[in-house]
């Protein structure tokens, strides 16, 4: 156990690191097949099923077992297994699967880190762009009940501010990934017309793909070059939305100077972004800080020096410097539903200061 610290709290760094080799060793299981084969089979099984029905190496899924069952993620009855909690167990499971990425990253962040002169930093990889969207499509954020929390409100708001037809409006979904939230708002305002925009090629594709596949017609994509935006889209968007996206830019003050051109007069910007104090002190023994701050290191502050000017945000960035940015960038933030904007939440809503 480390060190008593000055504000009481105990960090007990040998049960942090036994906890992450025992998440490595979830996350094998996650990929070979073996956390399937418990997740869909409706009785407990013995090693030798699971084996068979993974189509294993018996010996390695024995010894998979007991280092599962001796942590407690695997339950065991009369020499069967199964898992005590499923639904929660398949998403964290998949959650380990990202430490092998992080492990893939060990080489370029050294790098990074021993560069004393300037900040370089690195792409994020594909891997951890392929993981972060099928995070989304297995996780709840982005689908349609989230939006009727955290986005249709905003809307709302949105339309009573500028008194316009509800039903004839246009949305930029800025870094929008793999598509999830693009495609929520297209089912959701089904009048309206949804843009999803991204640098990566392969998340654009898989949109077009699904859109054609699914016959939806309200909803396009398109891949940015350089982080700039088509001419023609000046003052086209009422709403634009970008879900964890404002941390990670290496040039953020061009992506503003985007927004300020292609937001209709009065439109409005909601970005989602994890919620962390700047105040570093303020984030000593605070969840969303302890759960997010790996990802920063390992790609978000990575990609957001990746190249010039290398701003260098990250999550550790902060609420309240964040917010003071975005009012340095021409924008005024709005408080909706009552919100006490001085507290750090996950959505900021801006529009342009008139």
């Amino acid at each position: 156990m480390c060190d008593r610290m000055a504000d009481d709290t105990f960090c007990d760094v040998e049960k942090m690191i036994n906890d992450g080799l025992h998440s490595m060793v979830l996350a094998i299981g996650y990929k070979v097949g073996i956390v399937s084969v418990i997740m869909d089979t409706v009785e407990p099984c013995t090693a030798e099923e699971i084996s068979s029905k993974a189509n294993l190496n018996k010996r390695y899924v024995e010894e998979w077992l007991i280092c599962m069952t001796a942590k407690g993620v695997v339950k065991i009855d009369d020499g069967k297994y199964y898992f005590p909690n499923k639904k929660q167990i398949h998403e964290a499971a998949f959650v380990s699967t990202m430490l092998p990425i992080f492990a893939e990253c060990f080489p370029d962040l050294e790098k990074v880190m021993r560069n004393k002169t300037e900040n370089k930093g690195y792409p994020f990889p594909q891997k951890a762009l392929v993981w972060e969207g099928q995070y989304k499509e297995l996780s709840s954020f982005h689908d349609v009940t989230w939006l009727e929390d955290n986005v249709k409100p905003v809307i709302n708001s949105y339309f009573k501010d500028n008194k316009i037809n509800a039903e004839t409006f246009n949305i930029l979904d800025f870094g929008c990934g793999y598509g999830k939230l693009a495609f929520s708002l297209a089912k959701t305002y089904s009048k309206g017309l949804v843009w999803g925009v991204d640098i990566d090629e392969a998340a654009i594709d898989a949109g077009r793909n699904k859109a054609q596949k699914n016959s939806c017609s309200n909803v396009f994509f398109e891949k940015i070059v350089d982080s700039n935006m088509p001419d023609l889209w000046k003052d086209k968007f009422d709403i634009i939305i970008m879900s964890d996206v404002l941390h990670d830019l290496p040039d953020p003050n061009t992506i503003m100077a985007n927004f300020r051109t292609v937001l209709k007069p009065g439109g409005y910007v909601i970005a989602f972004d994890p919620p962390i104090y700047s105040d570093h002190k303020k984030n000593v023994g605070y969840n969303d800080a302890i759960d997010f701050m790996p990802y920063s290191v390992f790609t978000c502050l990575p990609n957001s020096m990746s190249e010039k000017p290398a701003i260098g945000h990250g999550i550790g960035w902060g609420y309240e410097d964040k917010l003071k940015y975005i009012e340095s960038q021409g924008f005024q933030v709005l408080a909706t539903d009552g919100e006490d904007v001085e507290f750090p939440k996950w959505r900021i809503v801006f529009k342009q200061r008139v």
